[in-house]
């Protein structure tokens, strides 16, 4: 026994002295962590604070973010947690399932919501206006509402993460109260979270990468032709088989599939390669001119747009803040409402896809995009309002 704790201290000592040596020479680069805090301001080292406690944690704090094997410990540390013991390193927004499924946690509090989104009606009203406005314009404003990982996969999800033991109330209150009432209002829209849940019921496997928040590139796809499908018939276009990319279930993954896997710093979870395709040729048919406002989720619809004959010179309004070129696949712009060119161009679209993710719900993740449009309609100037509280 004595002789095992003296090899566990002398090999603890080792590794510390390696990494010190590591730190001042640099004979070894460290492992790359994903998605690192960025440092803190350091605090001065005065021996006033010696008995505070706080000289002793900045001291600790300097030696952990100098020590030049930091990246090797903190994912050999992150891999036992994970492998071992069914866990995520504190502080990460990452809950771990059965089987090793990775869930954000804004998605597992998603479905243990017990509020009665009575604003989800508000937000339907909004829409309706906006959407019967601008359709007299000629112009269709298309909302797609989209499903959690939690909601498709919530088999995978291990009990004590569960506020309800059957159907959450969030099916019910939430994304059931906002469908319903979009459909009161009369509003054409795309029940994608209807189609998620079709698409896993009748393929029997699942829409959600294992290690990855967003759909799969199948179901993506499945949501994106319906919505293409359906506003062509608003609008009055005809568009032709090869006009939108065909779906297959084994179809190659347009996002990162391991987005929540590699933020773990993990051995044996690399990042996924950045996908990256040469420009597309300019779009054949310009009666369909689009723009597509919303969340992450709606990268895929930017990825796909590329292999239409209309899509090819559309822009994504990423959370309406960073504008992404589609042909291009950069970002070039802020969105800024007051500016003549971001309304001419926008204001040269005939369909706006905008993404409604039911886990922020009642918050849209097109944020003041209607306001802007409707303020660039009617040529004032926008001003942004305070956001409700």
């Amino acid at each position: 026994m004595r002789a095992r704790y003296a090899l566990f201290v002398v090999t603890i000592w080792l590794l510390l002295v390696a990494g010190v040596v590591n730190a001042r020479f640099r004979l070894i680069a460290d492992a790359r962590l994903f998605d690192a805090t960025p440092p803190r301001p350091r605090e001065r080292l005065a021996f006033s604070k010696l008995w505070s406690g706080r000289f002793q944690a900045e001291a600790e704090r300097r030696l952990e973010a100098w020590w030049g094997l930091r990246g090797y410990a903190i994912r050999t540390d992150n891999t036992i947690n994970y492998r071992l013991f069914g866990e995520a390193r504190p502080g990460k927004p990452i809950v771990v399932g059965h089987d090793g499924w990775l869930f954000h946690v804004e998605d597992t509090g998603f479905i243990s919501r017990t509020d009665v989104c009575t604003r989800c009606d508000e937000l339907a009203a909004r829409l309706a206006r906006a959407q019967r406005a601008w359709l007299a314009g000629g112009r269709l404003l298309l909302p797609i509402v989209t499903a959690a990982k939690t909601t498709t996969e919530r088999d995978r999800l291990p009990e004590r993460w569960r506020r309800f033991a059957g159907e959450p109330r969030s099916d019910r209150e939430v994304t059931g109260r906002f469908v319903a009432a979009l459909e009161r209002e009369g509003v054409v829209f795309v029940d994608g979270h209807r189609l998620m849940l079709e698409l896993r019921r009748t393929t029997g496997r699942p829409v959600f990468p294992r290690l990855a928040r967003h759909w799969d590139a199948y179901p993506a796809c499945q949501v994106f032709t319906a919505a293409i499908a359906k506003a062509a018939g608003a609008l009055g276009v005809t568009l032709a088989a090869d006009d939108v990319p065909t779906c297959a279930p084994d179809m190659v993954g347009l996002q990162n599939i391991r987005d929540l896997g590699y933020v773990l710093n993990v051995w044996g979870i690399p990042a996924a390669p950045s996908p990256s395709e040469a420009a597309p040729p300019p779009p054949t048919r310009t009666d369909l001119r689009v723009a597509v406002i919303g969340t992450s989720f709606m990268w895929d619809f930017v990825r796909l747009l590329r292999r239409t004959t209309f899509g090819r010179d559309a822009r994504f309004y990423y959370y309406d803040d960073a504008i992404f070129d589609v042909a291009t696949q950069r970002v070039d712009a802020k969105v800024d409402a007051n500016d003549p060119a971001w309304r001419t161009w926008t204001l040269g679209r005939n369909l706006y896809l905008v993404d409604l993710y039911e886990a922020y719900l009642p918050e849209a993740g097109f944020g003041p995009f209607l306001d802007q449009v409707d303020a660039a309609l009617a040529d004032v100037p926008y001003v942004p309002t305070a956001p409700r509280r």
